[in-house]
């Protein structure tokens, strides 16, 4: 069993075996892959109406991030950064939205600066705590309840 996934579209279609965008919205992929693993989803959306969008699903509760999108970056390693962001979150004591809010903030940070961390484990760890999902990028925070 598992705490969080964090697939993007192309890993989750991958985890539920179909294009997961011909099953329904976004935030539909994210609560299937919850429900058939159990788990929290933060689902990176992709594009959507002009900015990059994460779905936060987890016990029938979706939360959605929006982003101005990097553009001229490369967007490979950012996963990474996100999920081991995340998870340092979480062993911090953040609750689930909040990590994942300051993780997509983080990573945003870091695609910005070409996917670089500079500095040492403990002051990589204090930017991740610092980021802000207010003044970092993350324009819009929308819950959305699912019956």
């Amino acid at each position: 069993s598992c705490t969080i996934v964090t697939p993007d579209l192309e890993e989750a279609a991958a985890l539920l075996g179909s294009d997961p965008l011909h099953a329904g919205s976004r935030t539909d992929v994210a609560a299937e892959l919850g429900q058939r693993h159990g788990c929290a989803v933060l689902l990176d959306a992709g594009q959507w109406a002009g900015q990059r969008v994460a779905v936060l699903w987890h016990r029938g509760e979706a939360v959605h991030f929006a982003q101005e999108p990097v553009n001229g970056t490369s967007r490979h390693g950012t996963g990474c950064i996100l999920s081991a962001a995340v998870c340092a979150l979480l062993a911090r004591g953040a609750t689930l939205v909040e990590a994942c809010a300051r993780g997509l903030a983080f990573a945003h940070d870091a695609q910005a600066r070409g996917a670089v961390v500079d500095g040492s484990p403990p002051e990589r760890l204090a930017a991740i705590e610092n980021a802000s999902y207010d003044s970092r990028g993350l324009n819009g925070v929308r819950r959305a309840h699912r019956g």
